[in-house]
């Protein structure tokens, strides 16, 4: 039998956005903030420590748009480049376009 560890919850790092979400994973985890941008969204993915990994442009490649301002929280399999969404017993999944450019 295997026993699988989840990692919990860190503290916030400081300087985080209190509207990141915590997913926790197998010996692991990531901060994810997502917010609208017209019909696309950001997504950035942080380390447990609060440090930056990776910030895209994403489209909803599913038939239903995440509302961001009703719960929803971010399901495997989520990563760089493609991102899972539950709200109301939905997978809302959303696919990577492009890098954000800063400016």
């Amino acid at each position: 039998m295997s026993i699988r560890h989840t990692m919990p919850e860190p503290a916030r790092p400081a300087g985080l956005s209190s509207d990141a979400h915590w997913l926790a994973g197998e010996g692991a985890g990531s901060w994810f903030h997502i917010a609208a941008f017209g019909d696309l969204y950001t997504v950035t993915r942080y380390s447990p420590e609060g440090r930056q990994e990776c910030s895209g442009l994403f489209k909803v490649s599913t038939t239903s748009r995440p509302n961001l301002t009703d719960s929803f929280r971010f399901v495997h399999l989520s990563h760089c480049a493609e991102v899972c969404i539950d709200q109301q017993g939905q997978t809302i999944v959303l696919t990577r376009m492009s890098d954000v450019i800063e400016g």
